[in-house]
């Protein structure tokens, strides 16, 4: 399929959302059975792609559990082109009090350390299942996860962008210039990064009521500081005016993506 040229608002978020953090503890929650899950948005087909064209934007695709307490164990994604594929990235994840929200925190939980994308055309799996910063289990909220960029090339590596699945407006963007969270696709406009993550729950704890995110038989995969640090690790700030040149970029025309039509 085609790439589909779409329009893009970037909307300062109008609230700030707190996260308390509610983990479980982990030898409590092994008393119960667990469940592995994947928690699909996309419907397998990529209409386009977004990448950050400047040091330490971050793209990123929020998810609510199906049940708590739970984790995040893996995740996979799909990388649309190969245009990029030799700029590493950083997987990083945030967490949110409640979901539906935005990240409430401008640090990420877990921050991978530089690696590549992955395969084009292709999903691309992480294991996160001994990652001491995961290991805690949320008993509330979601959870985000995505890529950091670390290099400044406006060429990739592209996260695949599903206009076709599940209608979702909980895709964000960290620009690091006006130190924010802009929403990708703002009101009017539906769509998903194409993130595919694997939680654990256990039989113990809560029903959240979001078994809308369950994989379908027809879409499994193939496959507080004040300023930015050095590595690109985003500042705490709120200030919400919007840099053109800080906006995520599309695959298919490479144009910016602020409020235009492209």
């Amino acid at each position: 399929m085609g790439k589909r040229a779409r329009q893009f608002i970037f909307a300062a978020a109008l609230a700030t959302v707190f996260f308390v953090a509610g983990a479980a503890n982990a030898a409590a929650a092994g008393d119960d059975d667990t469940t592995e899950q994947t928690l699909i948005l996309d419907d397998g087909t990529a209409e386009d792609g977004l990448e950050g064209p400047v040091i330490g934007d971050i793209l990123v695709q929020g998810f609510v559990p199906p049940h708590y307490p739970a984790r995040l164990v893996a995740a996979s994604w799909y990388v649309d082109t190969d245009g990029g594929l030799d700029n590493p990235v950083r997987v990083d994840v945030f967490y949110a009090a409640s979901g539906k929200g935005m990240p409430s925190s401008t640090t990420p939980v877990y921050r991978s350390d530089p690696m590549s994308a992955g395969d084009a055309d292709a999903w691309n799996d992480l294991d996160l299942s001994d990652v001491a910063e995961l290991a805690a289990w949320i008993e509330s909220g979601e959870f985000y996860i995505g890529f950091e960029y670390t290099v400044a090339s406006g060429q990739g590596p592209f996260i695949g962008v599903d206009y076709e699945g599940e209608p979702n407006e909980d895709a964000w963007f960290w620009d690091p210039k006006s130190a924010a969270w802009h929403s990708i696709f703002g009101p009017g406009f539906t769509g998903v990064l194409m993130w595919r993550p694997t939680v654990e729950w256990t039989s113990g704890g809560d029903d959240d009521d979001n078994d809308d995110q369950s994989p379908d038989d027809d879409a499994s995969p193939t496959s507080d500081d004040d300023a930015a640090d050095d590595d690109g690790s985003p500042p705490d700030d709120d200030d919400d005016a919007v840099d053109d040149d800080a906006s995520p970029r599309a695959a298919g025309g490479g144009n910016q993506h602020s409020g235009c039509g492209c």
